[in-house]
C-alpha cells in the first residue's frame, strides 16, 4: 500500500499504529493494541494542571513502549476530549516529561527535542505529530503538521513529513542520526 493510501485509511489510533508499522517500518507487534503498546501517565505524574487535564480524553497520555532498548525518543500518544488539538496542554505534558528538579525523581524525562507527540481529536478525525525545539520549555517552539480525515491535501505530509519519521535503517543504533532524522520531518 502506497503511503497516501494508508494516511487515508487511518481512522483511529489503532490504524495509526498499523500505518506506523507498515509504512515507517516502526518495529511494533501486529497483533499488539494501543493499550498493549502504551504505558499510562496520570495528570499527577505529569503535573498537568486540571482545566488543562480536562483537555485529555481520560485525563491519560499514552507513552509508546520503546521500540529499541536504548531509543532516545520518548513518543507520547496524546487524545484530546473535543474536536481541537490544545498547544497549552500540549506545552504542560512538555513540562512534565522534561527534567526538573520538582518531578518525581522515579519517572523517567527526556530532553524537550527528543519528544513526539501524536496527537488526535476525540473523533479521530485529525491527527497532528507535534515537536518542541528550545532551550527553555516555556519559550520552545512548537513545531506541527498532521491532517484531517478525509483531507484531499496529504502530498507534503507524504513526500517529506511522514518519510522522515521511518526508522532507521541501522536499528536505532546511531542515536545521533536518529535524533536528526526525525527532527527533520517537521
Amino acid at each position: 500500500m502506497s503511503l497516501e493510501h494508508a494516511v487515508r485509511a487511518v481512522h483511529d489510533l489503532d490504524s495509526l499504529l498499523a500505518l506506523l508499522r507498515d509504512e515507517l517500518r516502526w518495529p511494533l507487534d501486529k497483533s499488539a493494541a494501543l493499550a498493549d503498546s502504551t504505558f499510562d501517565w496520570t495528570p499527577g505524574e505529569l503535573r498537568v494542571l486540571p482545566d488543562h487535564a480536562a483537555r485529555l480524553k481520560d485525563g491519560l497520555v499514552r507513552q509508546l513502549r520503546p521500540l529499541t532498548p536504548s531509543q532516545p525518543w520518548g513518543v507520547f500518544f496524546v487524545e484530546f476530549s473535543d474536536g481541537r488539538v490544545y498547544r497549552t496542554a500540549l506545552r504542560q505534558v512538555l513540562r512534565g516529561l522534561v527534567p526538573s528538579r520538582r518531578k518525581d525523581p522515579d519517572l523517567q524525562s527526556w530532553q524537550r527535542d527528543n519528544l513526539l507527540f501524536i496527537c488526535t481529536t476525540k473523533e479521530c478525525d485529525r491527527f497532528t505529530f507535534a515537536h518542541f525545539r528550545g532551550e527553555k520549555a516555556p519559550k520552545a517552539k512548537l513545531c506541527t503538521f498532521g491532517w484531517e480525515r478525509d483531507d484531499p491535501y496529504v502530498r507534503t505530509l507524504c513526500e517529506y513529513n511522514l518519510p522522515a519519521l521511518g526508522f532507521p535503517d541501522d536499528g536505532g543504533e546511531d542515536a545521533p542520526a536518529w535524533l536528526a532524522k526525525w527532527a527533520k520531518a517537521f
